[in-house]
Order: C-alpha cells, then sequence, then structure tokens
C-alpha cells in the first residue's frame, strides 16, 4: 500500500489499486439488489433497487452501469454524468466525512474481501480524500455538460480534425463554452458554491476550447483539458488549456481505455487530436501525454501496467525528436520495454499521417519501430563512422559503453547486444572489444566501490567505540570481517563449528510433499535444493508443475512462483482452474480447453455445469494473492533469482516455492553463447541451484527426456498389439519399458545440478488411438541425494486437467 511522505495512508491509493477492483469482480455478489449481469466491458443491472439514491423519472435497471475501466461507481446513463460511489452504497450515506467515512471503508472492505487497514486516518488525510472525491464528482457533471454545449461550429471544427459525431460521443469530448453558465449548472445539481470553488471546474480562460475529459489508468476523472477551437478563443489564447490541480496529467491521456481493455501494448502520441484520430480508426492501443513528454507520474504510471511493449511516436520535429530521446532514456531506467518509431515522413503529425495513409500504413510505421537501447546507441554514434578521426570515434564508443553500464533488469542482456552492434558498425571496431571495454570497466567502478567502503569501515568501527556502547572486541570482530568481506568482494564464508551446525540442521525447515500419493514418503521438495521432473515430450510435464502449483498454494497455502518459459500465464490458470473443477467433482466435464473457451465466451451453450467453472475461478481468486505466473521467454536463469526477490512477498505471505517450465527452454546468458548445448543447459541448473540456496527455497525445474530412452521397436509392438485387440494391461506392460533413466535427461549431466530428479512416464501419451484408454502415470526416483532412488509408484493422471491422484481415483483419462 503506498505510503504518503508525511507517513500516512494514501486511502485514495488504498481503495483504488486494492479495494475497488476486487469488488468489481464480485459485484453481484456485494450488492445482489440490483441483478448484476456482465455485458460488454462491465456490469449491467436487471433492477433498480429501492435504496438507490438517484433521482430519476424513468428508474429503468438497463441504464445502470459500473465499467471495468471505472469500477467505483454506479453510472446512470443519460443523466449527465450522474453515479453513485459504491462506497456511499455501502454505507447508505451520501455525505462521508470524519468517523462515517472510516466506517464506509470497513464496510467496502468487507464486501470486497479485502484487508481493512487496521491504522488511524488523521483528519488531514480524510479531508485529501473527501476532496479528491468531491473534484471527481463536480468533473463529471461539468464534463456530461460540456457535451451538451457542442455547437454546430464546433462540430465542424471536430469533423475538419477527422474525428465525425459518432466519434465525438465515443471519445466523450466536449466544448466549454462558458464558465457561469457551467457553475449555474452545477448549483442546479445540488452543488453548494463552496464545493464548485475547491473542484476548480469553474475555469472562464477554459472558455472556448473544445474539451478532452482527462482519466487516471482507473478511469477516475481527474481534469478537463481543452484544445483552442479557432473562431471560439481570444487571438494570441495558448493552443492547449487545462484546469488546474495537482496531479491533474498523471497518466496518459486515454489509457484508462488501454488498461481496461487488457491490451498488452501501448501506443503514445504528443497531440490530443493524434490519440483521438487513431483511437477513433481502430488502433485501440494509443494514448496521449500531451507534452513535450512524459512527466514523472506518467511514466510511473506506465511502468505500474507492465505492459509488454511501449511504443512512442513524437511528433515530425526538433521538439519531438528531443522528447523521444528523453523518453527512451526514462523508459528504459524504468525497464518498460520502450520502443522508438522511425520519424514520421514530410513533418506530419500522427492525425495528418494516418487521415492520408490509412490505418494499415500508420500500424506499419509502428511496426518499424526499433527498441529504446538502439534508438539511444544510434544517437550517441550520430555523425561518427568508421573512417572519423580515431580520438572521434573512442569518444564514441565510450558513450555507448556508458549506456551498455546502465543496462538492467531481464532485457539487459538485448540491451548489451544492440548497443554493441550499433557501435561496431558505427566505429569498426569489433563488438567483442566493446564487450570487453564494458567488463573492464565494471570491474573498476566495482573495486573502486569496495575501496570506498574499506576506507569508510575504519572511521564507522572508531565512532561507534567514541560512542562507548559497544564492547571493543566486538567492534573489532566485526571491523575484521567487514574488511575481509571488502577484500575479497562480495562472497563471505560464514564460519564453522559444530554448534552453528546443530543450529542450522535444527532451523532448517521440513521438505514438502508434492501430492503424489506414497511417492510423498520417499521423496519431497526441500528448502534450499533444486528438483527435476523429467519426461518426454508430451508425456505432462506442464501439468506436473501445475499440479504442484495447486497443491502447493491451493492445498498448503504456500506462495508459489511459476516461471513459464512454455506457456503464457492465462494457459497456466486456464489448467489450474480446470484442475480445481475435478478437484470438487471428479466426474467433471471441464478441461483446460474448455475453461478457456468458457470463459472467452461465457454466453454460449455448455456441456458442463457452469456453476463448477465459476466456483472454481472464485476460489482461484481467494488464493491468487499466493500465486505469481510469470511468462518470459527472455529471462535467463541468473534474471529468475531477481524475478523472485523482487516478488519476495505478496498477501503478507513469503514465497515459499519456485517453479520452472522448463530447463531446456532457459535462455542462456551472452557469456555462455560459446558454450557447448549441454554445457549451456547445466550452467542454466547451476544458477537455478545457487539462487535455491540464497533464498532457502525449494526450486523445481522441468526436464526433457530424450527420444532415444525409447525401446527400439516400441511403437511398432505397440501398433501390433493394438491390432490384434489386446487388452489395456498388456499396452501398459509394453510401455512400462520406457521408464527413463538418469542418463537420459536430455543435454545430459543436469543429473549433476540436481538434489532429486523424479521421472514420469504417462502411459496415455504412448497408448494407440484406438485402443482403450488409460489413466495410469507412473512416477520414479531417478536420483534422490536425500532418499531411495530407483523407486517406482504409480498414480492416475488426467491430462486435460493437469491432475494427479492415487491409482484408485479415476477421471476419464484425457490426455
Amino acid at each position: 500500500m503506498k505510503e504518503r511522505k508525511d507517513g500516512g495512508v494514501d486511502l485514495g491509493a488504498y481503495l483504488d489499486e486494492k479495494v475497488y477492483p476486487a469488488l468489481y469482480a464480485r459485484l453481484d455478489v456485494a450488492f445482489p439488489e440490483f441483478g448484476w449481469v456482465k455485458r460488454g466491458k462491465g456490469w449491467n443491472a436487471t433492477k433498480w433497487p429501492s435504496s438507490f439514491q438517484v433521482d430519476a423519472e424513468t428508474k429503468t435497471p438497463a441504464r445502470l452501469w459500473v465499467y471495468a475501466n471505472r469500477p467505483h461507481a454506479v453510472l446512470v446513463m443519460g443523466r449527465n454524468g450522474q453515479a453513485q460511489r459504491l462506497i456511499n452504497l455501502a454505507a447508505g450515506v451520501s455525505d462521508l466525512r470524519g468517523a462515517d467515512f472510516v466506517e464506509a471503508v470497513r464496510k467496502v472492505c468487507d464486501l470486497a474481501k479485502v484487508p481493512f487497514p487496521e491504522r488511524e486516518w488523521t483528519p488531514e488525510q480524510r479531508e485529501r480524500h473527501r476532496l479528491r472525491e468531491l473534484r471527481e464528482d463536480v468533473l463529471e457533471v461539468a464534463a456530461a455538460w460540456c457535451r451538451e454545449a457542442i455547437t454546430p461550429t464546433v462540430e465542424a471544427y471536430f469533423a475538419k480534425r477527422g474525428l465525425n459525431r459518432e466519434s465525438v460521443e465515443a471519445l466523450g469530448l466536449g466544448f466549454y463554452a462558458s464558465a457561469s453558465a457551467l457553475r449555474e449548472h452545477l448549483r442546479e445539481r445540488g452543488f453548494d458554491p463552496k464545493a464548485i470553488e475547491e473542484s476548480g471546474a469553474v475555469f472562464t480562460r477554459l472558455e472556448g476550447y473544445a474539451v478532452f475529459p482527462w482519466r487516471d489508468e482507473r478511469g477516475r476523472l481527474i481534469t478537463l483539458y481543452g484544445r483552442a477551437v479557432p473562431g471560439c478563443v481570444a487571438e494570441g489564447a495558448p493552443k492547449m488549456m487545462g484546469l488546474p490541480g495537482e496531479g491533474s496529467k498523471r497518466s496518459p491521456l486515454f489509457m484508462d481505455e488501454v488498461v481496461s481493455e487488457r491490451l498488452t501494448e501501448l501506443v503514445l502520441v504528443e497531440g490530443l487530436f493524434d490519440a483521438a484520430v487513431l483511437r477513433s480508426l481502430g488502433d485501440r492501443r494509443v494514448a496521449c501525454y500531451a507534452g513535450g513528454q512524459l512527466s514523472g507520474e506518467q511514466l510511473d504510471a506506465i511502468a505500474r501496467q507492465r505492459f509488454l511493449a511501449v511504443y512512442v511516436c513524437g511528433d515530425a520535429d526538433k521538439g519531438g525528436d528531443a522528447g523521444s530521446l528523453d523518453m527512451a532514456r526514462k523508459l528504459r531506467a524504468l525497464d518498460v520495454p520502450a520502443f522508438i518509431a522511425p520519424r514520421l515522413p514530410d513533418g506530419m503529425d500522427p492525425d495528418t499521417f494516418v487521415l492520408e495513409r490509412g490505418i494499415g500504413e500508420w500500424q506499419r510505421h509502428i511496426n518499424e519501430s526499433m527498441r529504446a537501447a538502439r534508438f539511444l546507441a544510434l544517437n550517441a554514434v550520430s555523425g561518427v563512422r568508421r573512417d572519423s578521426p580515431e580520438a572521434e570515434r573512442e569518444r564514441a564508443v565510450h558513450r555507448c559503453v556508458a549506456l551498455m553500464e546502465s543496462a538492467h533488469g531481464p532485457t539487459a542482456p538485448l540491451d548489451l547486444e544492440d548497443i554493441a552492434e550499433v557501435v561496431s558498425e558505427a566505429t569498426g571496431y569489433s563488438a567483442e572489444a566493446i564487450e570487453r571495454i564494458e567488463e573492464a570497466r565494471n570491474t573498476q567502478q566495482r573495486r573502486e566501490r569496495l575501496a570506498v567502503e574499506r576506507r569508510s569501515a575504519i572511521p564507522t568501527a572508531a565512532r561507534e567505540l567514541a560512542d562507548g556502547g559497544r564492547d571493543i572486541e566486538a567492534v573489532a570482530v566485526e571491523l575484521t570481517e567487514r574488511l575481509v568481506e571488502l577484500s575479497g568482494g562480495d562472497v563471505r564464508i560464514p564460519p564453522y563449528s559444530t554448534e552453528s551446525m546443530l543450529d542450522a540442521i535444527r532451523d532448517a525447515p521440513d521438505g514438502i510433499g508434492g501430492g503424489f500419493g506414497d511417492m510423498d514418503e520417499v521423496a519431497s521438495f526441500r528448502p534450499g535444493e533444486l528438483a527435476l521432473v523429467a519426461a518426454r515430450p508430451g508425456h505432462g510435464k506442464t501439468s506436473v508443475l501445475t499440479h504442484l502449483l495447486h497443491q502447493w498454494a491451493m492445498v498448503d497455502w504456500k506462495r508459489v512462483v511459476f516461471v513459464s518459459f512454455e506457456e503464457k500465464a492465462s494457459d497456466i490458470f486456464s489448467r489450474l482452474v480446470a484442475r480445481m473443477c475435478v478437484e470438487s467433482n471428479p466426474a467433471t466435464s471441464w478441461t483446460t480447453n474448455l475453461v478457456r473457451e468458457y470463459i472467452k465466451r461465457p454466453e454460449g451453450d455448455w456441456p458442463a455445469d457452469i456453476e463448477e467453472v465459476e466456483a472454481a475461478i472464485h476460489l482461484h481468486r481467494e488464493h491468487e494473492h499466493l500465486i505469481d505466473v510469470v511468462y518470459a521467454p527472455h529471462l535467463t536463469a541468473g534474471d529468475i533469482e531477481g524475478v523472485v526477490r523482487g516478488r519476495w512477498e505478496r498477501g503478507g505471505v513469503e514465497t515459499g516455492a519456485v517453479l520452472v517450465d522448463y530447463a531446456q527452454r532457459i535462455p542462456v546468458h551472452r557469456d555462455a553463447t560459446r558454450e557447448r548445448r549441454d554445457r549451456q543447459v547445466s550452467l542454466a541448473l547451476q544458477s537455478l541451484k545457487v539462487a535455491s540456496v540464497r533464498l532457502g527455497i525449494p526450486f523445481v525445474a522441468g526436464a526433457q527426456i530424450n527420444r532415444e530412452s525409447v525401446p527400439a521397436n516400441h511403437n511398432h509392438e505397440l501398433q501390433r498389439l493394438a491390432t490384434e485387440n489386446a487388452s489395456r494391461v498388456e499396452l501398459e506392460n509394453v510401455i512400462r519399458r520406457s521408464r527413463p533413466q538418469l542418463n537420459h535427461l536430455r543435454e545430459g549431466g543436469l543429473e549433476q545440478e540436481a538434489d532429486l530428479v523424479l521421472g514420469f512416464v504417462n502411459y496415455a501419451a504412448d497408448m494407440p488411438d484406438d485402443s482403450e484408454p488409460t489413466d495410469r502415470l507412473d512416477i520414479g526416483t531417478l536420483k534422490n541425494r536425500y532418499g531411495r532412488a530407483g523407486v517406482w509408484k504409480e498414480l492416475a493422471f488426467d491430462g486435460g486437467r493437469s491432475y494427479i491422484s492415487e491409482p484408485h481415483i479415476t477421471t476419464g483419462g484425457g490426455r
């Protein structure tokens, strides 16, 4: 939860980030009197409850909506911006002040099933939140009034800029005709003069401007921003104008729509009409920063959304070029995957370009964008050629090496490669030489840092002795250890003694079972150890890892990070939901694929009980604070530890295990690209092993078994038996011979890094199509550092639902 500089809780952030999203997800349960149903972009009421305190002549439930990008209020369509906040609805009070507000927060937290932050809120904090809510209420009504104030002249202006009436209505645009008329309208709508004054909505300098309602990424209206309409403003008036107020442009314009539509890409343009025209023509990724560059608050808002790609297309002028350069630096510093579009031709702005050349050309232009690191490197070598003076070429190298030193985060390897390639091409020096310079400078800087820390260690110890509060021997021991540590880099070898070893063993947490029946008595997953779950392709490695995710998060209530190089997070979610359906009903019809199709089209006719899948989704929601699925195919093994540390605690629970799907898909670090493939994979697993020891939690990675582990004539023998109508038992006897051994691991040598290796055989994967189905899964200990190896157990397995159980429980044998 966000803390303010004064040490208090930012109530608005807590409600927006924690409470309202959770309440929106269960709106039908929290407020059943409305009869909410999901439609389009939000919830629509089927009832108009008598407790709903909005005056309307026609109380038609179809007019009541709660939208995904405005999850905090019930909007009354056609009522000129009128809405009722869910917090007021929960409290049954229209004006929340003082203790009433705190009690209302408690009630809405209870409805959302979100913990109430038990701490004191100062009157100043409550007043700050009240003013924010009041300003938004006034602005909503003012924006609706502006929409009604559009004149034929203004409509013609919009049309000239490329926006027809339907586009203007869809974007919610308006016209600020008269400050005095707006003041009178607000009074008629029940706002007292003080509230109108505090809101800042009545602003004479905005008269004559086309109005763009500006919302933050959560859909809250934070300002009205205007573009001067020719002939409606005085000569010399600013081209753009917004209402005064703190944080009035704290996220890009229209980014709330991008977020609510769950788009993974964001396209940033400078002008209001640039964004409006592009969105009206179909590029729903577009948002506007309205200025030469992004503000600090806008940068933070973008970084919070974790977009997979953020494209920047500035105006084709010096200001746009400077802004693109600045945004490339700042977005890259925040680990935002930024891409800079080429300069638009002929000095065009984005809206002019798309109106003249079409949306298809615009899409192609954006697709030609380059990564921010490459863009910055090209700027750093601008004007430098291979025949330039050596001093000039060397200066360019050092500028680019400085860029390389600033590379960090998951895309650092790509940054380093891009920068080295650019500077090599421009200067003629080899990429390898440039990388060696970067490594040498890193080493030098590290040594200088350690030297500074060594020099400061002694004065620090002297101050501690001068204070008189510490024993001289204790200070001397600590100083000696610190100097040894700094002399040897970051490595510190802990002291060894009998008592320290006894304490370490006593304090070590126990291993955890994998939910594999009797096998849990033979092998467990221990903190600080690396385990592999190994099988041939198509034999269910991802299903086994999903089973462990369910077992530890949903059953054992441990927090689990699942790093996937194979499937997107949404695919793992679908597997989990299907897994939970069969947990509650072994005869369920819900499979992973069916769950995915239902979520996409819930209104169809389904051959399964919808309540089962909805109950599973609800159960997942209650456990989601224990689950973190990361689909990041670019992460190296070394990056995984950083990801886990960065997400160490969520919902007050520390990470208890890490799952990686799977070992052979982990990208190699750039330092290992020249190694043999088996060595590359071995180095990746070494990093995972080190991470498991440092973090003190189990790491479990999937691993491929060679197809060569299958005995000769295996498939031929199965087909022959199937042709002879052999029994399932006879077929299973043949499949049993394909149980893997430790030396069957692909890229041999992986076993050296693992403490536990479990092998799997999924009988359904080998069973001929026309034979009797089977749900048998064999699991065996191929390596077991702290237990017996070569032990095999039989389990039941439903691959269509990632479900593993005791062999006497069958679930339909899905593959």
